[in-house]
């Protein structure tokens, strides 16, 4: 975990161990990068993964990113409501959590328009909302953006 996380926590021990934003890791046979991303906690990240061969983002509970990837393979992102999908009449507390802690299919599709797409063979739309997400609708609006292969996952 990031330090700040550990931190917010209260997390210590000798088997603790941070990760820093762009600075490469290795779990195994993957080498990881961490990024950091916009969610209301402390040190959140999301991570670039790869084997040597493929080169996955996962970024989950954002709502935003403010890197730029290139060379991607795989795309597993959050896309957590839509304005057009979201329950009616929700309480104003959990609103203004949703517009700062999490992806809406806006932004994924904001994201995906200002990256590089051209070697992704699939994306993968994580982290929805029971209430609040419709994964066909989120998966044709992608797919026709894209071109590409999508997979929902509530």
């Amino acid at each position: 975990m990031t330090f700040s996380t550990a931190l917010a926590l209260k997390f210590q021990g000798h088997r603790l161990r941070f990760i820093e934003p762009m600075k490469q890791f290795r779990v195994g046979n993957f080498y990881v990068v961490a990024f950091e991303t916009q969610h209301d906690c402390a040190g959140s990240v999301g991570f670039i993964i790869t084997d040597g061969e493929d080169r996955l983002l996962f970024a989950t509970d954002t709502f935003y990113l403010k890197n730029r990837f290139a060379n991607l393979n795989i795309v597993a992102i959050e896309c957590n409501y839509s304005e057009e999908t979201m329950t009616p009449g929700l309480h104003p507390v959990r609103l203004k959590r949703l517009y700062t802690s999490h992806f809406s299919l806006k932004n994924v599709k904001s994201f995906i328009s200002a990256n590089d797409m051209s070697q992704v063979r699939e994306i993968h739309l994580i982290h929805m909302s029971q209430a609040n997400a419709d994964p066909g609708y989120f998966q044709d609006e992608i797919e026709r953006l894209t071109g590409k292969p999508t997979i929902t996952h509530m």
